[in-house]
């Protein structure tokens, strides 16, 4: 029988599914995510959901790649996925929270919690585009934000795979604003207009991105685990 990888050999890993448990997607369970992992082990091994389905831990041989690894979780989840090492997670966050601070301090008439901002009486909420593969910049960073819509505002690259943006929570009228048509459509249309092509897309609230990094900061090594 295989041993599972040494604690040298492991490698941390968040993978985020694309419309995983949301209106007109697929719907799993904490259960279903697991068991359609298991038979993965011992080269990648559940460890964690953080929050909800569509941000999950795992532990993966080290001799397997990044990108094996989100091509093969998205083969067993049936859906595109995202996957990020703690280290890409944590420039991220480290690039993007300045960002999202700043905006938050200038020119804002009242703050929320979790990372929301009130502008007469509008509520918005700070998310992150996640790209399965690397954007290759290069010249004028502005020239790879999608132009502003009213309900979207490209704030900035962070990490060379994710999006920054300000969207707004609620229309007028109430009504959720999803991240999906609203920041992952306009930013996948400029990259094909650049002839950029990615595999994956999906989008999460910094708010959640930054509660994913912290449960990785926190995950022992997987003979470590309970």
């Amino acid at each position: 029988m295989s041993s599972s990888p040494t604690h040298r050999q492991q490698v941390l890993y968040a993978a985020f599914p694309y419309g995983l448990n949301i209106p007109g997607g697929k719907w799993m369970s904490r259960e279903d995510v697991q068991s359609a992992l298991e038979p993965l082990q011992p080269t990648i091994n559940f460890t964690k959901i953080v929050g909800r389905p569509d941000s999950i831990l795992l532990w993966c041989g080290g001799t397997f790649s990044r990108e094996y690894v989100q091509r093969v979780l998205g083969e067993k989840l049936k859906s595109s996925c995202v996957v990020l090492s703690q280290e890409m997670l944590e420039t991220i966050v480290r690039e993007a929270k300045p960002i999202v601070v700043g905006f938050m301090l200038v020119g804002e008439s009242d703050t929320c919690p979790p990372y929301r901002t009130k502008v007469n009486g509008t509520e918005w909420e700070y998310c992150l585009v996640l790209s399965s593969d690397q954007i290759p910049v290069s010249g004028d960073e502005a020239e790879w934000l999608f132009r502003p819509t009213r309900h979207a505002v490209a704030l900035g690259m962070t990490g060379s795979h994710a999006l920054l943006v300000r969207k707004l929570r609620r229309t007028p009228k109430g009504t959720r604003v999803m991240l999906g048509n609203t920041i992952i459509t306009p930013w996948q249309k400029l990259l094909r207009k650049k002839g950029v092509s990615v595999d994956c897309l999906t989008s999460r609230t910094f708010n959640r991105i930054e509660e994913v990094l912290r449960a990785m900061i926190g995950t022992p090594p997987l003979g470590q685990l309970q």
